[in-house]
């Protein structure tokens, strides 16, 4: 098998399944970012034009303009502090996720190669309270199983 076909399938098998890596919650980040600085200019970008009518239609009444202006600063300040709040929650969730969930399924692969290799002496604990934990739990029953069948 080719490194084209290799990488395509590995792509493809990445929305089949949770594969978290550093490399993957890192570029969630990215788009994540990317994504919401495009609403926030947009959103700036809006609020400037919406300015600009404004001033065009109440060019008499200096009170209402300003009144306006600064109701629109508010709406701008609010909307900027939701967008960047929720980014904020969505680095911490991804990060989350990643300790709670890719930390373990790395810490129980590692397990699994040393009882390919042989290695029924090998420890490897989860944190207590890791969402894998009664997988490895099981995984730490058959290796205690293996060295018995080993040992005989």
């Amino acid at each position: 098998m080719s490194n084209d076909e290799k990488r395509k399938r590995s792509f493809k098998n990445f929305f089949k399944t949770a594969q978290l890596t550093s490399n993957y919650h890192k570029k969630l980040i990215y788009v994540g970012f990317i994504f919401m600085s495009a609403i926030n200019i947009y959103f700036i970008y809006l609020v400037q034009q919406l300015s600009k009518r404004v001033t065009t239609i109440l060019a008499d009444d200096p009170e209402s303009v300003i009144y306006i202006f600064s109701a629109i600063k508010k709406i701008l300040l609010v909307c900027s502090a939701g967008f960047f709040i929720f980014f904020i929650f969505m680095v911490l969730f991804i990060l989350i996720i990643q300790f709670k969930v890719a930390g373990p399924t790395k810490a129980i692969l590692k397990f699994i190669y040393e009882l390919k290799n042989g290695n029924y002496d090998y420890v490897r604990p989860l944190r207590f309270g890791d969402e894998l934990g009664s997988i490895m739990d099981s995984l730490i029953d058959l290796q205690k199983d293996m060295k018995k069948k080993s040992t005989k």
